[in-house]
């Protein structure tokens, strides 16, 4: 794991290509640089975990001119036509739900040297599974490690957010942490007070004052017994989804 536990961007995801269920023709995909986004939300038979390459290495196989049902693997390269089949009943013979047809779901164009498992990057719908979504109710989090676990916010529940969605926050006035100093004069919609260890919303954003009429404070996430009391929520903590 990384300081921020969810595994994204040991590569930047703006190289990738995303992958679905129909044929992508890839011409100018180049293995040394380019990877292959792969969504367990689409492809359901993955187990491997979110992150580079196959947790599950029996997950990924290559074969040459074999026949690609017959690996058990849940995505087959064929160096032969360049080709990367997709089998959704993982690792029972045969291809597809009923063990039907194969799927093709993408082609490398020219010359290229052939996929490997670096080549690939598995998302969980840009949800990472090890966070905690945050509510407009409070939440007690008890057992939360800062160097692993981190807050989804869902901007459809937090619509004073414009950051846009991934780690932290891309507006970075939208996030703020405060000692004893009163958490509504920061102008952040989100504050972290590390004197009681608590996350509050400001849903009037920049405005001075809480809450929707600059009313009430909004606490939404105690900390509670974290392994290193000092320890502070930092913009790393965070994961933001629509």
């Amino acid at each position: 794991h990384h300081h921020n536990g969810h595994g994204a961007h040991d590569r930047p995801v703006n190289e990738g290509i995303v992958a679905t269920l129909d044929l992508q023709f890839l011409p100018v995909f180049n293995v040394e640089e380019d990877f292959v986004i792969v969504n367990k939300e689409i492809f359901t038979a993955l187990e491997s975990e979110e992150g580079d390459g196959f947790s599950k290495e029996d997950e990924f196989t290559v074969v040459d001119e074999g026949a690609p049902d017959d690996t058990g693997a849940v995505f087959v390269f064929k160096t032969h036509n360049n080709t990367l089949y997709y089998d959704a009943n993982g690792s029972e013979r045969g291809f597809g739900d009923e063990g039907g047809a194969i799927i093709e779901i993408a082609k490398l164009v020219g010359d290229a040297d052939g996929l490997t498992v670096q080549d690939f990057f598995l998302i969980d719908d840009g949800v990472p599974s090890e966070g905690i979504t945050a509510t407009l109710d409070l939440q007690s989090l008890e057992e939360f490690n800062i160097e692993e676990d981190f807050v989804v916010l869902s901007k459809e529940i937090f619509t004073a957010l414009e950051s846009e969605e991934g780690d932290g926050f891309s507006k970075e006035d939208e996030f703020a942490v405060v000692n004893e100093d009163a958490p509504d004069d920061t102008g952040a919609v989100f504050v972290f007070k590390a004197e009681n260890n608590t996350l509050y919303y400001d849903a009037n954003g920049t405005e001075l004052g809480f809450g929707e009429e600059g009313g009430a404070i909004i606490e939404i996430a105690e900390i509670t017994g974290t392994p290193d009391p000092d320890a502070t929520l930092s913009p790393a903590d965070f994961f933001v989804i629509m």
